[in-house]
């Protein structure tokens, strides 16, 4: 028995606790920031879509199809590598 709790070990320790408690908030942080960006940007495109001048209508209606038309693991990994290359802290 005491085999298989030695692995476990490292998780009786704070500062490892600390550790994913901290990435648990930042990833809660990103989710959040996430959502209410693409709330915003979804609803700015569906408006945009439905208005009447061409002008406005063919720019949202190129970044919807643009989006619709990429599958998500490219999307994903054009996110993951590109944000490496940001200033973000």
């Amino acid at each position: 028995m005491s085999e298989f709790l030695s692995g476990w070990e490292p998780f009786t320790r704070w500062d490892i606790w600390s550790f994913f408690l901290d990435a648990l908030w930042v990833a809660i942080r990103i989710a959040a920031i996430s959502m209410v960006l693409s709330l915003v940007i979804g609803v700015a495109m569906a408006v945009a879509r439905l208005a009447s001048p061409r002008l406005v209508r063919w720019p949202a209606a190129s970044y919807v199809e643009a989006f619709r038309a990429t599958p998500l693991l490219l999307l994903i990994f054009f996110v993951f590598f590109g944000s490496a290359r940001t200033p973000l802290e």
